[in-house]
């Protein structure tokens, strides 16, 4: 089973009952135009920003449907996702478990909620958010005058003598599962990392761009 958090700052939400679809949108901005004699081409883009809408409903009580640990009051979600909205900030849509692996900062675009006849205190909710990317003027440093390059020579490996643990710095939309496939080829694997980086990593599900990691 996946699970889905919100992190609006150092405040941890988990959606207690899981959309029924999880679709991530990544719209192209290609553009085509007409060239002599070859006709319509497509000019190739970067890919946009990614969109994520999460539609479902947060009970007041603990129902079957319920996978989170803790059920917070549904309003108090509500009124948090609006205090955050007022203070324009970004916040990080983490999803773990399944191979769709999002970690990333994301805007809330919509917010949209209800409430239904007959079921009081349960809150029916859709959330739109959309990839954020930071921005803003940035250092330049020129290279310094080039000098002549040392010649290094790498020692093979011993034999019989261990391999050192390798290291990874942590990028935005990484998780463990994600690391863990990358390396070992099963995301299944990642308590392995977990393991050889407790003293850095409290809480598996939550890791953070610049972290280094030991990969053993």
């Amino acid at each position: 089973m996946y699970r889905i958090y919100l992190l609006l700052g150092s405040t941890e939400w988990e959606l207690p009952v899981l959309p029924e679809k999880l679709e991530v949108k990544s719209p192209g901005e290609n553009s085509t135009t007409t060239v002599l004699e070859t006709g319509e081409i497509n000019c190739l883009q970067k890919k946009g920003l990614r969109e994520v809408v999460l539609e479902s409903f947060w009970p007041r009580r603990r129902i079957p449907l319920v996978s989170a640990k803790t059920l917070p009051e549904p309003m108090d979600f509500v009124r948090a996702i609006q205090a955050w909205r007022d203070q324009k900030k970004p916040l990080r849509l983490l999803i773990c478990g399944t191979d769709l692996d999002i970690n990333t900062s994301m805007g809330i675009e919509s917010f949209e909620y209800s409430e239904k006849g007959g079921e009081p205190g349960d809150i029916y909710y859709k959330l739109s958010l959309r990839e954020h990317r930071a921005y803003g003027p940035k250092k330049v440093q020129l290279p310094a005058p080039s000098q002549k390059p040392v010649a290094t020579v790498q020692q093979p490996a011993r034999p019989g003598e261990a391999q050192r643990p390798r290291s990874y710095t942590i990028v935005s939309g990484d998780t463990l599962w994600g690391i863990a496939k990358r390396y070992y080829g099963d995301g299944a694997k990642w308590p392995t990392i977990y393991q050889a980086n407790g003293d850095k990593i409290k809480n598996p599900n939550l890791i953070y761009p610049g972290q280094v990691v030991v990969i053993p």
